[in-house]
């Protein structure tokens, strides 16, 4: 955009060009500088003249500086060199096992505690809530436990938890991206999927590689049951080396619990949520079960019709199961029956950067926000802290732009008002963290002085690269899954937070998808999917009857799918629950229970040896174990968000304008009900969820 209000960039761009042993070296010295800190305030500080100002105070500055710079797990996240990948591991050893040395210091927190305990009404709310969570976080990390032995032991299990969790996600990140197949056993494909999958050489030549992240209608339409069932057996397998570690995660996380007097980790992690107990979500949980049955019911006989249908066609024996790879396959024998919905067709209406450019004008729209992409060593250069444009960005195909406000421009302003950097890494190489996500590439916050930091938040996709001939094309899902990460984005980008602690999407696990499982009702609204659209042949925007069928068809299986969700919390909280004095549980078996039991479907994953699809989930280990059950938690919310605000115009940029306002920009600063509340007006109701999915 040719604007001279664009020009100047009040913040650099983040640099990234750096070594392997410089991302050892510059944790080490963050590492120091924040133990240094701690050593000074305890040497000048007395307890009895301890104050947010002298203790809290300088140590959320030392974390806002520290936030203001990438984290290790950033490089594990996204570098394309295998060293710095494993230089960021081994920093990100030292950050935790320096985080656990400063969590068990009894000397730092008696200053904390005695600002806490004496109480201090001159603090705004925010540094109020810091006070209470630095507190808080002391006593969940063991510091009030006696010293000696139950200390020690406590300090031992977290730096070995840390341990464990940075090799889980490794290997998850560096595991198989897919499953070899030869040309024939992938029919049901069109030649044009099956010709743009990888070709193999050695022993895979003449075959092509199925990734594991193709879109689920992908996988769906191989007509063998005996592929699609490898398929699923490779996906289940994908991370078997963290098996081992998986046990010993809930082992010592459990142990870790008891010694702190919860009954269970679950207990203790839910404490700073929403729910506040496991009685309410495994009530919540069975709420949804009572409301869903009904319609799976209805869902599983049409399904198992449909199989029957093809088993004899096929001249293959039905057992009148239904089995995991099933859920796949047919559903969408069902759509394309119902609706005549041809996924390879309408995906040529939505290539990537045409549907990018769309979103991003909806939530400029929406939010008052201009996208200013950054091409070329010239306007990159503008960005970088050394001048040159190769520097802040970690991969040629990244795509880089600086974010503005344009609620503040009138025609006498000379400079818009900066807002921040959006990065967008959407292709896969090897190496690459595997899913969808947003990271945050840096935090937001307030200096000192009343300015501001300015964050920077990546946009993370595996999507497939475009080619020679054609652009990359999106399904529907991967439009839905956009819309959603890029909605993390937002959030991340116009936070406005006084600490770093709070920025962004750092609000409680049953709370965090809220805001972006909103934004995929615009999925969902015909002109707005439609304004996303553009042949790439021919330019025309996709025609409306297709798109009201394909919206239409996305509903089929929706309680199928939703039961899904709900077996994956279910198993979160029966392993995060465990009983004290019973016998440690075979995981294997009670994955494949608890999804016979849930969704009365005989997964592939049955049989123990294959039953490791939990090996892969980075959910349940980093982050949001004991948490799972948010994701269905914070539909409630989006639901009931979208209806009361956006449902009669959603593109109202009054209510965008409020969304950001009252929502987004509070980050954690204040309880998330409270948010919740003010942006609704009133309690939270669940009735337009259910009432949506037409199971109220």
């Amino acid at each position: 955009m040719d604007d001279a209000r664009y020009r100047h960039l009040p913040q650099p761009a983040v640099l990234f060009r750096t070594t392997a042993k410089a991302i050892v070296a510059d944790e080490k010295a963050r590492c120091e500088a924040t133990r240094a800190l701690l050593d000074k305030i305890v040497a000048e500080v007395a307890v009895e003249q301890a104050t947010f100002h002298n203790v809290l105070l300088p140590i959320e500055h030392n974390r806002n500086v520290r936030l203001s710079e990438i984290e290790p797990d950033f490089y594990c996240l996204v570098s394309p060199d295998p060293e710095r990948r494993q230089a960021g591991a081994e920093a990100l050893k030292m950050q935790h096992l320096a985080a656990v040395e400063r969590s068990m210091r009894e000397d730092v927190f008696r200053l904390v505690d005695t600002v806490f305990q004496r109480g201090d009404d001159t603090l705004d709310p925010e540094s109020q809530r810091v006070l209470l969570k630095a507190r808080q976080q002391y006593i969940w990390d063991g510091v009030a436990l006696p010293a000696g032995p139950a200390r020690d032991r406590y300090r031992a299990i977290a730096e070995r938890l840390g341990e464990l969790q940075i090799e889980y996600e490794r290997t998850v990140n560096e595991s198989a991206r897919g499953v070899w197949f030869t040309p024939e056993e992938l029919d049901g494909l069109s030649q044009e999927v099956i010709d743009r999958l990888e070709k193999g050489t050695g022993d895979n030549v003449g075959n092509r590689k199925l990734p594991f992240d193709s879109p689920d209608a992908s996988v769906g339409l191989i007509r063998n049951p005996e592929i699609r069932k490898r398929f699923r057996i490779g996906y289940a397998n994908r991370c078997n080396e963290n098996i081992p570690r998986f046990q010993e995660i809930m082992n010592l996380r459990h142990e870790a619990a008891r010694m702190l007097g919860y009954p269970n980790h679950a207990a203790k992690r839910l404490e700073a949520r929403m729910a506040k107990t496991p009685t309410a979500v495994i009530n919540f949980l069975d709420d949804i079960r009572f409301h869903i049955s009904p319609r799976v019911g209805e869902e599983v006989a049409e399904i198992l019709a449909a199989k029957e249908a093809d088993m004899l066609a096929l001249g293959v024996p039905f057992d009148g199961n239904l089995y995991g790879p099933d859920l796949n396959h047919y559903p969408q024998v069902l759509i394309k029956k119902k609706y005549n919905v041809d996924y390879d067709k309408i995906s040529k209406y939505f290539p990537l950067y045409r549907v990018i450019s769309g979103m991003l004008a909806t939530f400029g729209r929406l939010l008052g926000l201009v996208f200013v992409e950054l091409k070329g060593d010239e306007e990159r250069g503008r960005a970088s802290p050394t001048g040159k444009a190769a520097d802040i960005l970690w991969h040629e195909s990244v795509v880089l732009y600086a974010v503005w406000n344009d609620e503040t421009m009138g025609e006498d302003k000379k400079e818009a008002e900066f807002v921040g950097y959006l990065y967008l890494d959407l292709h896969p190489r090897p190496g690459k963290h595997a899913k969808g996500l947003c990271a945050t590439v840096r935090s937001g916050y307030q200096y000192p002085d009343g300015t501001r930091c300015y964050p920077a938040t990546c946009l993370i996709m595996n999507l497939e690269p475009p080619t020679s001939s054609r652009p990359s094309l999106l399904r529907y899902r991967q439009i839905i899954t956009l819309f959603h990460e890029l909605g993390h984005c937002m959030h991340d980008l116009v936070s406005r937070t006084t600490y770093s602690r709070f920025h962004g999407f750092t609000v409680a696990r049953d709370f965090i998808e809220a805001p972006s499982q909103m934004l995929e009702y615009w999925c969902r609204v015909p002109s707005c999917l439609a304004a996303l659209s553009s042949h790439y042949e021919t330019g025309e925007p996709i025609p409306l009857d297709m798109l009201e069928g394909l919206i239409e068809a996305s509903r089929e299986s929706s309680a199928l799918d939703m039961l899904d969700q709900l077996g994956h919390a279910i198993f979160d909280m029966a392993i995060h629950t465990y009983p004290m004095h019973e016998k440690e549980p075979s995981y294997p078996e009670l994955y494949g229970a608890v999804y016979r039991e849930v969704t009365g479907v005989k997964h592939t994953e049955a049989l123990s040896e294959w039953n490791h699809g939990y090996a892969s989930y980075s959910s349940l280990i980093h982050g949001n174990d004991a948490g799972y059950y948010g994701y269905l938690w914070s539909k409630l919310y989006s639901a009931d968000m979208f209806y009361s605000a956006f449902k009669d115009d959603p593109m109202s940029r009054e209510a965008g304008r409020r969304y950001r306002h009252i929502l987004l920009e509070k980050g954690g600063s204040q309880d998330e009900m409270v948010t919740l509340e003010q942006f609704l007006g009133r309690k939270p109701s669940s009735e337009p969820f259910f009432r949506d999915l037409g199971w109220a």
